[in-house]
């Protein structure tokens, strides 16, 4: 009861009622106890409304349902007639190949079947490098390629062990044709290289460098290179704690830590964090995507 509101029932153009127990049931929907009375002996009967009053109806039962969708889609061929757009795609795969992460790729277009003949040398190069695909990600109605922007500032992959951070830095240095650096293993010449702004830098483990008590080269450059407008840093950290956050690091992709508290801190909606199933902890490269005014559930995808 109480499940149809009066919005609903004012888009709804045909009212069906099965059989119910309880007549309050029937008459929030049709305006009548009818559907209550039906027969459990008469399956597929029912009462409608289509505003005209209400009035019985009882399915017809196929032998063979399969015959009857084939010949329902072989009418619909013959006239021509276009597949409306599904409401809501697939949930997100549990491991996403390259393979299939290419079928998304004119995802954002409303004719994605055009899309598929622009001719590439009409692209503007330099948009397409303001991004960078790493997966598929879940807005909740459909899925569509999961891009970290390169020009809105820092990005911090902020997760536990064994968790794919280190798989998305690889994925981002081979788009972008460059190195990733470990934080345990970066030189005097390295950290000059760190502090260059016309160039993305990738850092896995940053945790060390991040601490603000740190006198190390790299350390210092990292964090003089965190205040610094241009080209973003791209680093890996197990957590936030040394990050002020979103100031330091507007774009996050966060695999959630299971703590609806922690991961709200981090940037991860409450309301987000609470759809989470016990597989969206589990399965690896399953994260959320922190952009300015948006937060979606990812699949990373795995590296060629």
């Amino acid at each position: 009861l109480g499940q149809v509101s009066a919005d609903m029932k004012a888009n709804i153009s045909i009212n069906i009622c099965l059989r119910v127990r309880d007549s309050l049931q029937s008459q929030e929907l049709l305006g009548t106890s009818h559907a209550a009375k039906i027969s459990p002996n008469t399956p597929g009967s029912a009462y409608y409304n289509i505003g005209e009053g209400v009035e019985a109806l009882r399915c017809a039962q196929s032998s063979n349902a399969k015959r009857l969708v084939k010949a329902i889609q072989f009418a619909g061929k013959f006239c021509y007639l276009e597949h409306s757009k599904t409401l809501f795609s697939a949930p997100l795969p549990p491991v996403l190949s390259s393979k299939q992460l290419e079928n998304y790729k004119y995802e954002n277009y409303e004719n994605k079947y055009f899309s598929k003949e622009i001719n590439n040398e009409c692209v503007d190069s330099s948009a397409i490098e303001e991004s960078v695909v790493v997966g598929l990600q879940d807005d909740s109605i459909n899925l569509f390629e999961a891009k970290i922007p390169l020009n809105l500032g820092n990005i911090a992959i902020i997760g536990g062990r064994q968790q794919g951070k280190s798989t998305i830095l690889r994925i981002i240095a081979q788009k972008l044709q460059t190195q990733v650096y470990s934080a345990n293993e970066i030189t005097a010449k390295e950290s000059d290289y760190i502090r260059d702004t016309t160039k993305p830098v990738l850092i896995d483990d940053a945790d060390e460098l991040l601490d603000p008590l740190n006198t190390k080269i790299a350390a210092i450059s990292l964090q003089d290179r965190l205040h610094s407008l241009g080209a973003p840093v791209i680093l890996s950290t197990q957590s936030a704690r040394y990050l002020r956050l979103p100031e330091q690091a507007p774009v996050r992709i966060i695999f959630p830590t299971g703590d609806i508290g922690t991961d709200a801190l981090l940037g991860i909606p409450s309301a987000l964090s609470k759809t989470f199933s016990i597989e969206d902890y589990q399965l690896p490269g399953r994260c959320v995507l922190v952009t300015p005014g948006t937060a979606n559930l990812t699949q990373i995808a795995l590296p060629n």
